[in-house]
């Protein structure tokens, strides 16, 4: 299984969570998180190889590790999900206060770090780049937004209210 050798590390620098401290997820974490994005991005990207992931079993078929656009699309999803529940835990405890005597304990200050986070980070990047390579990728797409205009008959000022003729 290769792919995991290629992604968790990957993932693992897209979350800050490696180094010599202790880490925040553990291997076994992070690869529920990567089967989770390959298994909703198999389901919503055309991928011009058909993959079949099976959760339970913790496998992809065929193996996936020589597919860059498949691993960059699987590490980008699993980071934009660790985020979305990050920032749920931060959300859910960003109403808390805890006061005793003088000192004031506030969780609040730091959700908006999060939702920037999760507005401008790998959530974003991936939504651009699936967006990119579903409508690049797929001629069928194009076809598809250029038929109305084919023929040698279409005059584009006809549409804008225009008539030259």
């Amino acid at each position: 299984m290769a792919w995991q050798d290629e992604t968790v590390p990957i993932l693992r620098v897209m979350l800050n969570d490696m180094g010599c401290g202790e880490l925040t997820y553990t291997d076994s974490r992070l690869i529920e998180l990567l089967l989770a994005a390959a298994y909703l991005n198999v389901a919503f990207i055309p991928f011009p190889t058909t993959y079949t992931v099976t959760i339970s079993t913790e496998t992809i078929s065929p193996d996936p590790s020589t597919d860059a656009p498949f691993l960059s699309f699987m590490t980008l999803k699993a980071a934009c999900l660790a985020d979305t529940n990050t920032f749920r835990s931060k959300a859910f405890a960003a109403g808390i206060e805890a006061r005793c005597g003088p000192a004031t304990l506030r969780t609040g200050q730091h959700l908006q770090g999060f939702q920037t986070l999760l507005e401008e980070g790998p959530c974003k990047a991936f939504e651009e780049l699936r967006d990119e390579f579903i409508f690049n990728g797929n001629t069928k797409a194009i076809r598809a937004v250029l038929s109305p205009f084919v023929g040698n008959q279409f005059d584009p000022s006809i549409s804008l209210g225009r008539n030259n003729r």
